[in-house]
């Protein structure tokens, strides 16, 4: 679940990085994954709509990010079995 950390900072060529992401990890996504975050923390809009309970709607940060309605669709079944 860390992998997110060395791309939310922006910093892939810290020590041990390599170890989560592999030799090369994109440095183009590092960047829009981090510029999202500054824009959130300091009270802007991040580039995609608010989530939504109705919608459901999540960012998809990747080569091509995208938004995604019901984008934990498979989490939500994951934690309903687990209920269960």
């Amino acid at each position: 679940h860390c992998i997110d950390v060395p791309f939310f900072f922006d910093c892939l060529d810290s020590e041990r990085v390599a170890a989560l992401t592999g030799p090369n990890p994109p440095a183009a996504l590092a960047g829009k994954v981090h510029s999202a975050a500054v824009q959130f923390i300091a009270g802007w809009e991040p580039g995609w709509p608010a989530y939504d309970s109705g919608t459901r709607e999540v960012r998809i940060f990747d080569a091509v990010s995208t938004v995604q309605s019901d984008g934990y669709a498979d989490a939500a079944l994951l934690t309903a079995a687990a209920l269960t």
